[in-house]
């Protein structure tokens, strides 16, 4: 996923179109990242990575953890309706939050329930958004508004199934509940206007998916190879 950065400094041969690209510096130094979960978490630490290694920097707008019943301690989620076992996250908790809290990233979290346009944080994300060199979403809980895509570096998007399959949430467990025997993951090009894990694709990998395979099993296999 983090080679893909290199795309937005030439023109890219799309899946159905040739698009070109804003111009950029070839190892973006400054980048804005968005997402929430363990999926985002895994393409995360490879952008970190990365960017430190050119004494980059990386902004993380993320989501609040999700509320916990009082009383109540966070807990896993119930299993009985996914295809064998349940992925990794735990109710209550805020990977991504946790591991910029953890590594001294500087990082917004949007405190609106629904929608990112809404949040507090939006204006002061909007105001600095220009100063990044790329942007990368990565299973971000909202819609990230046009105007901020406007003002925003080119942006790209990691998605977790063959796209055009399976847009939006869970596309992991719906790829294992309906059987499929390739699942994979698509890099995206984001533009203001589009639907929700709609835009050119930049590239895609597959995967095959044995009969016994469970979720425990693809979905380390899924994230790193969206994250590789």
């Amino acid at each position: 996923f983090c080679t893909l950065l290199a795309l937005l400094t030439r023109r890219v041969t799309m899946k159905f179109t040739r698009v070109a690209m804003r111009p950029l510096v070839s190892s973006p130094k400054r980048i804005l990242f968005f997402g929430g979960d363990e999926v985002s978490l895994a393409t995360l630490k490879r952008v970190v990575e990365r960017s430190q290694r050119v004494g980059g920097d990386v902004v993380v707008v993320h989501p609040p953890a999700p509320p916990v019943a009082v009383g109540k301690k966070a807990a896993k989620p119930s299993s009985g309706d996914l295809p064998c076992g349940a992925p990794p996250t735990v109710c209550g908790t805020n990977p991504v939050g946790d591991f910029c809290r953890e590594h001294g990233l500087r990082a917004f979290e949007v405190d609106h329930p629904k929608s990112m346009a809404k949040s507090s944080v939006c204006g002061d994300v909007l105001s600095a958004a220009a100063s990044f060199d790329a942007t990368v979403v990565c299973s971000c809980r909202y819609f990230i508004p046009d105007s901020l895509l406007r003002e925003a570096p080119p942006a790209i998007n990691m998605h977790p199934s063959l796209l055009p399959k399976y847009r939006g949430a869970s596309p992991i467990i719906e790829t294992l509940r309906r059987g499929d025997t390739e699942g994979g993951v698509s890099v995206i090009k984001l533009e203001p206007g589009l639907l929700m894990d709609c835009g050119d694709v930049l590239e895609q990998r597959t995967l095959a998916i044995d009969p016994w395979c469970d979720l425990r099993e693809y979905f380390p296999r899924a994230t790193e190879a969206g994250a590789a």
